[in-house]
């Protein structure tokens, strides 16, 4: 007989384990913000915390009210802690009329490099994205790498809400 194993809330049973990356909820405003991109959380992948060989997942999720202009939801990553020369590695635009966004990106770790999965014949791997190149970049997994989610609203009326950011393997 198979012993079961619990789990506590919180905790999965892998390395590394679920991870959020700021439960904080925060509402961001044009007027608050202007339109310009905004890093909304940001987190650090220690060295060694991936395997050359992993699957990276990372989820970001906004919500916002209708509004008469888009929201840009952002995720970009660097090897520096730096937001202005970070890779964009996902977009999702939010029209007028939608409520919230999630953004999924399915990074595939191989040879120093990391891949995203999606490209213009595999977009249903990765949820609800309008950009459909892969996007690669270089990724040594012993070194650190900086992860970015940002929003730019589409007008001074917009407002969106950070709701989650988690990276798992």
């Amino acid at each position: 007989m198979q012993s079961s194993k619990k789990i506590k809330k919180g905790q999965l049973d892998f390395t590394p384990p679920y991870r959020f990356v700021d439960a904080t909820q925060v509402t961001y405003s044009g007027a608050v913000i202007g339109l310009a991109e905004v890093a909304v959380a940001q987190t650090t992948i220690l060295g060694g915390t991936f395997n050359s060989s992993d699957l990276m997942k990372i989820f970001f999720k906004v919500t916002k009210g209708a509004t008469s202009a888009g929201v840009n939801m952002r995720i970009r990553v660097n090897t520096t802690n730096n937001l202005a020369t970070a890779t964009q590695i996902g977009i999702l635009t939010l029209g007028a009329a939608s409520t919230y966004g999630l953004v999924n990106r399915n990074i595939n770790l191989f040879g120093g490099n990391a891949y995203n999965y999606n490209s213009a014949s595999t977009l249903a791997s990765d949820i609800l994205l309008t950009n459909t190149a892969g996007t690669s970049f270089a990724y040594n997994t012993a070194n650190d790498l900086y992860v970015f989610f940002t929003i730019q609203l589409g007008n001074a009326l917009d407002s969106a809400t950070f709701q989650f950011a988690n990276i798992t393997n």
